[in-house]
C-alpha cells in the first residue's frame, strides 16, 4: 500500500473541524499535514493534537468597501510535490493566493482538490463564472451537500471529479452527554424546576445573536405562542451584538418573562441539560452546523422554508420528516408551525426518531471521512 502525502490548507481549526482531521490522519495510506491560521477571532483555533500541523500567517488586505481578500502563503508552499501528492485547498474566492497555487500545483504535477460550499449567498454571475473557472484547473472537488453536487453535474461539471463530504459534527460528546444525564434523572428534573421548564413546552435556540440569524422574529412571535400555550419557555444559549436590543424587544413585548438568556456555553454536559430539557429546536435563518447539534439530541428543527438563506447543512432537513419549515419572514407562518409541533405530540416524536436518524445514518464523520477519502483516491489517480 502506497503512502499518499496529503497537505490540508485551512483558515482555522474550529472545534467542530478537528474530528474529521484526526480521522483522516489515522487513515494507515494518507501521511496527513495541515496548514492553518487564524482568520476569525471570535471563533479561536483548538490545539490539533495528534495532527501534524503548522501555523501559516494569513495576510488580509481591504479593497473596495468593506471587501476583504486573502493571501495564504500555505496554499503556495504546499503546491510542490516536495510537499505533497495531493493538496486541499479551500475553495473562496477570498484568497489571492488561490489561482497561483493552482498553477503551481499544475506545473508541479500535484493535484488540488477544491473543498467548499460551491456557492456563495450572495451570488451572482459573475462569482458563478469566477468560481467555475478556478474549479476547472482543479482534479477533483469536494462539496458540503448532495443537492450543490447535482447542480455542478447538472452545468456540465465531470461527475467522477465530483465527490460529496456531508458537512458533520462528531456525535460523541453528545451521546456522552446524554448517557451523563440519564444516571442523573433527580438532578435534572431538579433542574427544570428551578427554571420552571417543562420539556414538552420548550423552545431552544443555540447560535450567535446576531442579525443574519433573525432571531428576532422568534421574539415575535412569542406573544402569539403564548395565548395559546401559556407556560412556553424560550431558552437562547449564545451572545452577540444583537442581544441588548433583542432583550429590549422581548421587554417591550411582555414576553421576557417566558425567556431564558443562559449566555455562553461550551461544556457539552451542560448544553446537554437545557437540550434534554426542550422539545423543538428553533434556528430562524441561517443554519449551519447547529442542525446537526439538535438532531443529536433528536430534537426536531424549525427554520425558514428559503433555502438561499442557509448553510449547506439545511439539506439534511426534510420537511415534515425530522423538521418543520415556516414560510421565510412570516411571523404568523413560524407561529402556527411551532404551535403545531408543540401541541402535536405524536409528530412531535414521529420527527424526533428521524431526526436520530439523520445523524446516526447520513450525516456523522464516518460519512464525511469517506467523502475526503474517495476524492483523495480518485485525485492521485488522476495524474
Amino acid at each position: 500500500m502506497s503512502i499518499i502525502r496529503v497537505s490540508i490548507q485551512q483558515p482555522a481549526i474550529p472545534k467542530y473541524r478537528l474530528p474529521l482531521f484526526k480521522s483522516l490522519a489515522k487513515e494507515k495510506n494518507i501521511n496527513l499535514k495541515l496548514f492553518y491560521s487564524i482568520n476569525d477571532k471570535t471563533i479561536p483555533n483548538v490545539v490539533p493534537i495528534g495532527i501534524n500541523s503548522f501555523f501559516s500567517e494569513m495576510l488580509k488586505f481591504r479593497i473596495i468597501g468593506k471587501q476583504t481578500m486573502l493571501w495564504h502563503q500555505a496554499q503556495w508552499k504546499i503546491a510542490s510535490n516536495s510537499v505533497s501528492d495531493v493538496i486541499i485547498l479551500s475553495w473562496d474566492l477570498h484568497y489571492l493566493s488561490l489561482l497561483p497555487a493552482l498553477f503551481r500545483a499544475k506545473l508541479n504535477k500535484v493535484p488540488v482538490i477544491l473543498w467548499g460550499h460551491g456557492f456563495s449567498k450572495n451570488e451572482n454571475k459573475f462569482k458563478h463564472i469566477l468560481r467555475k473557472m478556478v474549479a476547472f484547473f482543479s482534479s477533483a472537488i469536494i462539496l458540503y451537500d448532495f443537492n450543490t453536487a447535482k447542480c455542478y453535474i447538472n452545468s456540465g461539471f465531470n461527475k467522477k471529479k465530483i465527490f460529496v463530504a456531508p458537512n458533520s459534527l462528531d456525535q460523541t460528546p453528545i451521546i456522552e452527554a446524554k448517557k451523563y444525564w440519564s444516571t442523573k434523572f433527580k438532578k435534572l428534573r431538579k433542574f427544570q424546576s428551578i427554571y420552571n421548564l417543562n420539556p414538552s413546552k420548550t423552545i431552544i435556540y443555540i447560535g450567535r445573536v446576531y442579525p443574519k440569524n433573525n432571531l428576532k422574529i422568534l421574539i415575535l412571535a412569542l406573544p402569539k405562542i403564548t395565548r395559546v400555550i401559556k407556560n412556553i419557555k424560550l431558552v437562547v444559549i449564545g451572545s452577540g451584538k444583537e442581544l441588548v436590543e433583542l432583550k429590549a424587544l422581548s421587554k417591550e413585548y411582555k414576553v421576557d418573562k417566558h425567556i431564558i438568556w443562559v449566555g455562553e456555553l461550551y461544556k457539552e454536559t451542560e448544553i446537554a441539560k437545557w437540550m434534554l430539557s426542550s422539545s423543538v429546536f428553533c434556528y430562524p435563518e441561517n443554519i449551519g452546523l447547529s442542525i446537526m447539534h439538535a438532531f443529536g439530541y433528536g430534537l426536531p428543527v424549525v427554520t425558514s422554508n428559503l433555502t438561499r438563506k442557509h448553510n449547506p447543512e439545511i439539506y439534511s432537513l426534510r420537511n415534515k420528516k425530522n423538521g418543520l419549515t415556516y414560510t421565510n419572514g412570516s411571523v404568523n407562518s413560524l407561529v402556527k408551525i411551532l404551535r403545531t409541533i408543540l401541541k402535536k405530540n405524536k409528530q412531535r416524536v414521529s420527527l424526533s426518531n428521524e431526526a436520530l436518524i439523520t445523524v446516526e445514518s447520513k450525516f456523522n464523520i464516518k460519512k464525511m471521512t469517506s467523502g475526503f477519502i474517495d476524492a483523495i483516491n480518485y485525485a492521485k489517480s488522476s495524474l
